[in-house]
This record gives structure tokens, C-alpha cells and sequence, in this order.
């Protein structure tokens, strides 16, 4: 080898070495795994937040929330709503999520009754996580309760929802 090479190939080793440092030579980026625990709540919150009460469900209600949520691997999701109706079966709940996409959950029947409400009746689902395939959960969040005999003489009001997801980022 001539001095000349030598002194390439010493350069070109300190290239390499400064390029290890910084992640590696690929010039491509990496990502780091998602390994931290975190939570993204919207805490229960009124759907009438100014008098602290629900409204009418009539043929449908929603309530409507912007989460800012920085997971990027989903564990687990949770809905609760908060309902006073002579006749739950009548109900459908729909979560749309923020690329618009409605998702029709389980009748209430299917839901627990956990938790509790400052009024009406706790109803606890859990999404799955099939149902919630995104990159990104940061965006607006809507939960729909829609009565499917709105003409009949069972009212009910929505009082209010919580949402929780748990994953990593």
C-alpha cells in the first residue's frame, strides 16, 4: 500500500468512526423503540360542561374531545359513559376516532357496569385494539350516543364520557 492509501484508508476510518457515534453509516434514520409507559386520558367530562349536566339523547347526542396523546404502541382502550334511559337496549354508542372513522360498539348490554358517574349510570367497554389501528391517536375524539327508537316515549340523557389509552412511546 503507498502512503497515500494508507492515509485514505486512515481518514476513511475516522469517517466511520465519527458515523458509528451518530447511529451508524446507513445514512438512513432509526427510530427508537417504544419503551415508556404512558397514559392518554380525556378525564370525565360533562357533556353540558357549563351546567354540569347531560342532554337530551333525542335521536342522537355526541360529545366531543381533542386529545394530544404521544403513544405509539397501543396496550389497551377504554370508554365510559355516563346514561340515564329507561331502556338501554334502544342505544347504540359509537366512538369516531380521529381519521373519521366510526366505530359501532357492543350493545350496552355487553358493556360493565363499573366505575361511577356524578349522575346516571356508569357503562365501561373495552376497544379493541383491532378497532384503533393508527399511528397516531393525537386528534379529535368523538363519542355518539344514538337512541334507535327515537319516536317512542323512552327519553334519556347522556350525561358524560371518559376515555382512557395505555401503551408506550
Amino acid at each position: 500500500m503507498t502512503p497515500l492509501h494508507a492515509g485514505g484508508a486512515a481518514a476513511a476510518l475516522l469517517v466511520l468512526a465519527a458515523l458509528s457515534g451518530c447511529g451508524g453509516a446507513s445514512g438512513g434514520s432509526t427510530t427508537a423503540a417504544a419503551t415508556i409507559p404512558t397514559r392518554c386520558d380525556q378525564p370525565f367530562t360533562w357533556l353540558d360542561e357549563v351546567r354540569k349536566s347531560g342532554n337530551r339523547i333525542g335521536a342522537s347526542v355526541q360529545g366531543e374531545w381533542v386529545l394530544s396523546c404521544e403513544i405509539r404502541t397501543l396496550q389497551s382502550a377504554s370508554l365510559s359513559v355516563c346514561l340515564t334511559h329507561p331502556d338501554t337496549a334502544e342505544l347504540q354508542v359509537s366512538l369516531v376516532r380521529p381519521d373519521n372513522t366510526e366505530l359501532a360498539l357492543p350493545a350496552l348490554s355487553a358493556w360493565s357496569q363499573t366505575g361511577s358517574c356524578p349522575s346516571g349510570s356508569p357503562w365501561t367497554t373495552t376497544i379493541a385494539l383491532a378497532n384503533l389501528p393508527l399511528q397516531d391517536f393525537s386528534g379529535r375524539w368523538i363519542v355518539r350516543v344514538t337512541d334507535r327508537f327515537p319516536n317512542n316515549t323512552s327519553a334519556g340523557i347522556f350525561h358524560g364520557w371518559s376515555f382512557s389509552l395505555q401503551g408506550l412511546r
